[in-house]
């Protein structure tokens, strides 16, 4: 028993001094390269020059951007009708609450028959504008607004002025 012992004791002092060996090894060889690559040069300012021009493009495009931006928030909306009349209570429309009928109202948007009124161009145009993404169409605003601007009701409307009242 003692005899397996000490065999282990000397297997396990051998491998620890082997891989105390080929870890000094390893490290010794690793810096060799690592001082081959620090002593080689490389060219890098042709790479300088097109990322500096690359850059100023950026810069060019990001302002360029910005004020396109803020020329198409100047910009009106949607036309309204000639018969507009007085402007409608845009939150009877289900998915407009009061902040979004604010926006609207600031880009001219004020009644029912305006938005009853939109094309596929008007749509994408609002819906990048005030950033809805998709939500004029998945709550079907247009066609509520088509049914309201007639003076019928929705199930949304109907909720809405009895809330209203109580």
């Amino acid at each position: 028993m003692t005899y397996l012992i000490v065999e282990i004791i000397l297997l396990l002092l051998l491998a620890f001094v082997l891989g105390a060996l080929l870890s000094w090894w390893f490290t010794r060889r690793g810096e060799g390269s690592h001082d081959a690559e620090a002593g080689a040069s490389v060219d890098v300012s042709g790479y300088e020059a097109r990322i500096a021009e690359l850059e100023q493009r950026c810069a060019d495009c990001e302002s360029e951007r910005s004020s396109l931006t803020s020329q198409l928030a100047a910009m009106p909306l949607a036309a309204a009708p000639a018969n507009a009349g007085p402007p409608d209570d845009l939150k009877r429309i289900s998915g407009v609450g009061a902040v979004i009928e604010k926006k609207l109202h600031d880009a001219g948007v004020t009644n029912y028959a305006q938005i009853a009124a939109w094309s596929a161009t008007d749509i994408a145009d609002i819906n990048e504008r005030l950033v809805f993404k998709g939500r004029i169409e998945r709550e079907n605003w247009v066609e509520q607004a088509r049914t309201l601007a007639g003076g019928g009701e929705t199930e949304f409307t109907k909720r809405y002025d009895s809330e209203d009242e109580g």
